[in-house]
């Protein structure tokens, strides 16, 4: 390869493949005389501020290419900290020219800012994605603030396809669940309704014959994204008509919108919905089908429907390869709790019933993942260490790791958080929620 391109490759990836982790590039610029000074720095890239903020003596040979206005220059850092120069000066440069480094960066925030709708113009789509993806990566680290990774997903939330629009779905629901106060969660739900609402009404809620798989992809993104983390009641009526018309004709639904109507119908439903999904499970004509119902049933809200969906899972009711069920509750913020109190009660059962073996103690590692305080941290804790199952240390350290990560990341951007959306998103904004029941809404 170093032959073939005429470049160090052979330099270049033993410090990718013989160390760990990976690089974070630090950036600054300035022009000069016509030109771009810039200077390049490198450090290993952490998720935690404690450990990012730590020195290190790891050094990687770097190839960088950074873009500025028209241009793209390409550069081997190999430094801790090297100057290079650019030709000309632009209004914004972009360490990550096309998208294809391998590291996180730094850029200019207040460039990006003042550049506004040009940066549409500025930024290939790949290099949006690029750049939202390393904000939330900035934020995880504690250089940036969650409302930043906010507003620049919100500003390139337009970016053709719908990669960036669905990464930025999954972290708004981990932002919803886990960095929101309850006091703030009201103009959060109006904040996402405000910026995402009108796309999903320019797509509409039925499927067109001259959709693009890009356009119904879309669609089911913002459906899910407004109706379970959103709260929009526009979109919690759709849900209880379409889950009507898909539970008497599932072809009368896109087949890529039916995931979605699903869940945020099981969300908001009522014990009357949760009795004709367990009979569609029993009617369900796939495999697909079966699973969509069943997994819903984990997504309802309420204690007593919660627990019948947990009991269920020691009966012969739910098989064993079925028992998946339970780390997908764990997502439900409403049945956490009662499922890992659950799991913990039921051990023995869970375990003899799987069979025992890592495939069987997996479903409490994948369940634990998803807690975000330290009281619960402490328990995960003591139940790991009530259950030793060999051959999972790594595993169970990990999984307490990402515990306290999440609990680190809440201590410093919560209160943030609430100023940013203080600002921009209405005082006196209400949120009204809606139930799906068993029967068509008109």
């Amino acid at each position: 390869m170093a032959r073939a391109s005429h470049q160090p490759v052979d330099r270049m990836m033993p410090t990718f493949v013989m160390q760990a982790g990976e690089p974070y590039v630090g950036v600054e610029a300035k022009c000069d005389g016509g030109n771009t000074n810039l200077t390049l720095s490198q450090k290993r890239y952490f998720n935690t501020p404690e450990l990012f903020e730590t020195p290190d003596d790891q050094l990687w040979q770097i190839p960088v290419c950074v873009k500025s206005g028209s241009q793209t220059q390409c550069f081997l850092l190999t430094q801790r900290r090297q100057q290079f120069s650019l030709k000309g000066c632009s209004n914004f440069v972009f360490p990550d020219a096309g998208a294809l480094g391998y590291y996180r960066f730094d850029y200019d925030t207040d460039a990006l800012h003042r550049l506004g709708a040009d940066a549409e113009r500025t930024l290939t789509p790949e290099e949006r994605i690029a750049l939202v993806g390393n904000e939330w990566a900035l934020m995880r680290a504690g250089q940036h603030k969650a409302g930043d990774y906010l507003a620049l997903g919100a500003q390139f939330k337009n970016t053709p396809g719908y990669v960036l629009l669905d990464n930025f779905a999954v972290h708004l629901e981990f932002i919803n669940d886990n960095l929101v106060g309850d006091s703030d969660r009201s103009q959060f739900q109006v904040w996402l309704r405000q910026t995402f609402s009108p796309m999903l009404q320019q797509l509409g809620y039925s499927a067109h014959p001259d959709d693009t798989p890009t356009v119904r992809q879309k669609r089911a993104i913002l459906f899910e994204m407004l109706g379970n983390v959103g709260e929009d009641p526009q979109v919690i009526a759709q849900a209880g008509t379409l889950i009507q018309q898909y539970m008497n004709d599932p072809q009368s639904v896109d087949g890529t919108l039916a995931r979605a109507v699903v869940q945020v119908a099981a969300r908001h439903g009522n014990a009357e919905l949760y009795a004709q999904f367990k009979a569609k499970m029993k009617d369900a004509k796939t495999p697909e089908q079966y699973y969509r119902y069943f997994y819903a049933l984990g997504q309802f809200r309420q204690p007593d429907l919660i627990k019948q969906t947990l009991e269920a899972t020691l009966t012969p009711e739910v098989r064993s390869q079925d028992l998946r069920v339970l780390p997908r509750m764990m997502e439900n913020q409403a049945a956490q709790d009662q499922t890992w109190d659950f799991m913990r009660q039921n051990f023995n059962e869970l375990e003899k019933k799987t069979g025992g073996g890592l495939g069987g103690f997996g479903i409490f590692l994948y369940a634990t993942e998803g807690f975000c305080n330290q009281q619960k941290a402490q328990q995960v804790e003591q139940f790991f260490q009530q259950h030793p199952f060999p051959g999972t240390e790594r595993n169970q350290k990990a999984a307490l790791e990402t515990i306290n990560s999440c609990v680190s990341l809440r201590g410093q951007q919560q209160t943030k958080l609430a100023a940013w959306l203080k600002q921009n998103a209405p005082l006196n904004a209400t949120v009204s929620s809606s139930t799906i029941t068993g029967s068509n809404p008109r």
